[in-house]
């Protein structure tokens, strides 16, 4: 089997407004420069050892997003991705996190920045792969999970949009230390 040589991964894009209000455009073509870039998703996401990434956490405001897990699997991109809201059936309730939300405490020790969100147990979604192929599929628990934050992304929504006011303002407290951390720097 050849092992295929991945780029260099991407900068993230840090939470800013701007993600928030910058709608992603359908993806129309499927062509190599699709496959390359989904490369690029596949490279940044195992370099900061993340479950998913979505394009615009890259700054390529697109709708597609990559998933990955579980970790000794392969993962998967979604092109121009659906939720089906009206199928999905049951809650769960656990701690999420964002590679574009990183975090650090007021002494300047970096923190994984977690807050609990409640999302559906079991989601039914359709996305296009890399060559514009349909594909309908169902998911629960954990990729459940991780497919519905990464298609936030697509719509400008984070983790903190889903969680209540006090859990956001300690995440949001602990990613402006973080970034206090990267201007002294």
């Amino acid at each position: 089997m050849e092992i295929k040589q991945l780029p260099n991964p991407a900068p993230l894009v840090l939470w800013d407004r701007s993600l928030r209000e910058k709608p992603c455009a359908r993806v129309t073509v499927f062509d190599a420069a699709l496959a390359a870039f989904a490369d690029v998703l596949k490279s940044t996401c195992y370099y900061h050892h993340g479950c998913g990434l979505a394009a615009p956490q890259i700054g390529d405001f697109r709708q597609i997003a990559l998933v990955h897990y579980p970790e000794d699997t392969e993962p998967f991109v979604m092109v121009n991705p659906v939720i089906d809201e009206i199928n999905s059936k049951g809650e769960q309730s656990d701690v999420e996190s964002c590679l574009s939300i990183p975090g650090a405490f007021a002494s300047g020790e970096r923190c994984r920045n977690i807050a609990r969100v409640r999302r559906c147990m079991n989601v039914v979604y359709s996305y296009q792969d890399l060559t514009g192929r349909r594909i309908e599929a169902e998911a629960s628990g954990m990729l459940a999970r991780i497919i519905s934050h990464e298609c936030d992304h697509l719509v400008g929504w984070f983790f903190t949009d889903r969680i209540g006011d006090a859990s956001r303002s300690i995440v949001m407290r602990n990613f402006r230390n973080f970034v206090g951390i990267l201007d002294k720097s």
